[in-house]
């Protein structure tokens, strides 16, 4: 049957879009659903509809749920559930209530989720492929990004403890000129980190992206978009406008099958940007050049 990897899911006070998510998500693997407690009387019955939606997925493996009582926010409930999702899984998927993935993506996921390892110098897999990558790239090329796309992604307990673990003094550390050849990446990233610093939490994408830096991991992308982003307006968290970031490219069905190359000679610290788009704040992919050799449809 093979392997099929566990998902985890984080919702807050969107059902409509969680009712989507749970849509697209298939019932033969193992679930953590997580749904952060609600900050107002307001958005009370919000959560508890996203709880019920939860409650009434069917899934022929298990199903965990973690509602708390108390509103973490993001920062540190979306953390804080990964610890907990390191503790009963191996590996795992991670969708929030606004991404929708394709069918594809989870079959792509179970098929390279063995590639993640220190020896692999991959921290972790994504189905988000922005358009500009997708203009740059063949159908049947997969690419390596220095930067951890998070709408869509899987990893593992192991890759996950190690950002964790991450000590502060090595992000803040970090020479971001070394790492992007880009004087505009670079200046992107200092004000970035500059913002996080006067904060008393860091949000936690932007620190899994100095994590990642630090570690000097890559993140492999599909080969194609498989991810859906509908989270736009006025509930949202952060964007309040529907951008082209926010749809779903190409659902052509595909399966694949890796013929892998010697990891140890691709130099991370030299492994240039083909592009950046610093308004979203997006790193568009790298070429994985002969990283991969050949992806065989079949």
């Amino acid at each position: 049957m093979g392997l099929k990897t566990p998902v985890v899911i984080l919702s807050y006070k969107r059902p409509d879009a969680l009712r989507q998510v749970l849509a697209s998500c298939p019932d033969d693997r193992s679930y953590l659903f997580v749904s952060d407690g609600w900050k107002s009387d307001l958005d009370k019955p919000l959560v508890l509809k996203c709880r019920e939606l939860f409650s009434g997925f069917h899934t022929r493996s298990t199903k965990e749920m973690l509602f708390r009582d108390k509103n973490l926010g993001g920062p540190v409930g979306i953390p804080d559930a990964l610890d907990f999702a390191s503790k009963i899984f191996d590996y795992f998927i991670v969708l929030e209530d606004d991404t929708v993935p394709s069918p594809l993506f989870f079959d792509w996921v179970d098929s390279s989720i063995e590639l993640i390892g220190s020896d692999s110098k991959i921290g972790m897999l994504s189905g988000c492929n922005f358009p500009e990558a997708i203009k740059k790239i063949k159908f049947d090329q997969c690419q390596l990004s220095k930067f951890p796309e998070t709408w869509g992604w899987a990893t593992t307990s192991k890759m996950w403890h190690e950002v964790r673990n991450t000590k502060d003094q090595e992000i803040f550390g970090l020479d971001l000129s070394k790492i992007f050849p880009s004087k505009k990446v670079v200046q992107h990233f200092e004000r970035i980190r500059d913002a996080q610093l006067e904060r008393e939490i860091w949000n936690w994408d932007y620190r899994l992206f100095f994590a990642f830096w630090s570690l000097k991991y890559f993140c492999l992308i599909s080969p194609v978009n498989l991810i859906k982003n509908i989270g736009f307006g006025d509930d949202a968290a952060n964007m309040k406008n529907k951008t082209r970031h926010h749809y779903l490219n190409n659902n052509k069905l595909f399966q694949t099958k890796f013929m892998i190359e010697d990891f140890s000679t691709y130099d991370w610290n030299i492994f240039d940007q083909v592009n950046f788009n610093v308004n979203h704040g997006v790193g568009v992919i790298d070429s994985a050049k002969s990283f991969i050799k050949k992806l065989i449809k079949s």
